[in-house]
């Protein structure tokens, strides 16, 4: 009855489609998932094990800039989290992961519309300095998938260091991670069971300058070729002034 190609396609979609409209009808309202059908469809969505999330932190002055990033697979499993995605939906394989077939928004465009990815954004992601808690507001996830979401977090003064908490989708699979990073090349992988860790910020905002202080590489190179344009040109001016000398002698 399936025997070709396309009628066994079109059995996978309808299978597929099924289990996506069954997850989205048990998995809560804010992030938690449901336990019937093993878990719920957002955390089989889940792919815990490909390209982690990363987190790029930066400061000014008194503001500590966090920027998260996620693979629109994660993307789609957490607007499935958090009942963001209505109706039914179509989904094929496409390069080793699920996405929607046809939609008129993308499911990246779906959770960066709903005021519940920032709720979820500012749940999970938190600032304290010096054991005080930094308020933090989400100052853009108008192109999520391409830029990520960007929050602001207020501490009371001038911050050299800070303590940044990340849980981001470890509630839909323990195993998922955060790769963080600063500008001035500090890094640290979160997890479920490492979820804080303590940045040096006390240099985010000095321009020129590279990891450990000092000045960055293209300052160098820059110093270097007007010592040896200057080292050149000495030379050159002593080979002439020679030369002159033996036309005069002559």
């Amino acid at each position: 009855m399936y025997g070709d190609r396309a009628g066994r396609t079109r059995v996978l979609r309808a299978l597929v489609t099924c289990l996506v409209t069954a997850g989205a009808l048990v998995a809560s309202p804010l992030g938690g998932l449901g336990a019937p059908l093993g878990g719920g469809t957002a955390e089989a969505q889940a792919h815990p094990f490909g390209d982690p999330q990363r987190l790029e932190i930066s400061r000014e002055g008194a503001t500590v800039r966090a920027r998260w990033r996620a693979a629109p697979d994660d993307l789609t499993a957490l607007a499935l989290a958090l009942r963001v995605l209505g109706g039914k939906r179509t989904y094929v394989y496409r390069d080793g992961a699920l996405v929607p077939e046809e939609s008129d928004k993308s499911d990246a465009v779906l959770l960066a519309e709903s005021p519940r990815l920032r709720e979820y954004l500012l749940r999970n992601i938190r600032v304290t300095e010096k054991d005080a808690a930094c308020p933090g507001k989400v100052v853009s996830t108008g192109n999520l998938a391409a830029d990520g979401a960007v929050l602001d977090f207020a501490c009371p003064g001038a911050v050299t260091s800070a303590s940044v908490t990340v849980t981001m989708l470890t509630d839909l699979h323990a195993s998922y991670r955060t790769l963080a990073s600063t500008a001035q090349g500090e890094r640290h992988t979160y997890t479920k069971a490492a979820p804080t860790h303590t940045w040096s910020l006390d240099r985010s905002d000095r321009a020129g300058a590279g990891s450990n202080g000092t000045a960055s590489w293209p300052t160098a190179a820059a110093i270097a070729a007007v010592a040896l344009l200057a080292s050149g040109g000495a030379v050159l001016g002593a080979r002439r002034l020679r030369a002159g000398r033996r036309r005069a002698a002559r």
